[in-house]
Order: C-alpha cells, then structure tokens, then sequence
C-alpha cells in the first residue's frame, strides 16, 4: 500500500507539478499544510472565481460578503469588488498560481465603462433577476479577468459552455 500513496506515485512517476482548482473563498489551508510537512514536490493552485463572478451561483450575495471580509475589500462596490478579486489573485499567485479557471455559460465578453459596470454591478448585488443583466455581468467579469491575467501574468483558463450538476 506504502507503494500507492499519493506522495510515493508522485515521486514514482517523476510527476513534476499538480495543480489544484480552489474556489476564490479558499483559504488555501490545504496547500499550507503541503508546505509546512516539508515535501519537496511541487502542487500548486489555479484561482477558480465562479462563486463570486457569476450571479447564478448559489449563495452568490453572500459569497461576495465574505470576499469583502477575506480581504477587508468593499466589495459593494464596483472598484472595492474588483480590488477584492486582485488581491484573492495575489494570494493564489503566493501559493504557486499560474492560472485562473473559469466555468462560464459561453465566452461572451464585455466592455462596459466603469460608470456602466458600476451601476450594472449595483443591481447584481442588488439580485437582479434579469437574465440578461446577469448574462452582461458574467461577460463582462470575462473582461474583468483576462484584464487582470494581463496584469498579473496569471493565465486564463476559460470552460465556455460547462454544464455540471445536471443529474
């Protein structure tokens, strides 16, 4: 058994990296215990936001309160929101992110201004029960985050079209 442990298939198989998707809420608590045990092979983390970009997420208004007190960001509003999102990034970066994963419905981009994102926003935190204003607000999300990939290097993986949960 010793010789199928994940550690000892790992090193048995000269596996050089793992990478992990967490959610933008996590605290990473795994990947803190890989380092702190002193294991030399290297597992690192992709930033995985679904849960508080995409306003058909369940429990999404409340998922943005508790990104607002992870990073102490007010994400009530547009700008608070998106410091909340680069600051998350910046944590996975620190845990050996080199990626963000993102399910979206499609690929559908946006670019709204910072006036028309932040009014957008208002309504979605508001719960808006347009469809086409949560579709806007993932597309524009989409933009939001490759905006921040260009910034921070991280790249962006995108699944368009993902349908889980369906059983």
């Amino acid at each position: 058994w010793e010789n199928f442990r994940p550690r000892a298939l790992f090193e048995r198989f000269n596996i050089e990296v793992i990478a992990t998707t967490e959610g933008a809420l996590d605290d990473l608590n795994w990947h803190q215990m890989i380092r702190d045990s002193g294991w030399e092979g290297r597992v690192v983390t992709a930033y995985r936001p679904d849960a508080v970009v995409d306003p058909d997420f369940e429990g999404f208004s409340a998922n943005l309160d508790r990104l607002s007190d992870i990073t102490g960001c007010d994400t009530g509003t547009w700008a608070g929101y998106l410091d909340a999102h680069r600051q998350r990034r910046a944590f996975f970066k620190s845990f050996g992110a080199t990626a963000s994963d993102h399910g979206h419905p499609t690929a559908e981009t946006a670019n709204l201004s910072d006036a028309a994102a932040q009014e957008l926003f208002n309504r979605i935190r508001r719960g808006s029960d347009d469809e086409r204003e949560r579709k806007l607000f993932r597309a524009q999300m989409l933009t939001e985050m490759a905006k921040m990939s260009r910034d921070d290097g991280l790249v962006l993986q995108i699944h368009p079209g993902s349908w889980r949960n369906h059983s």
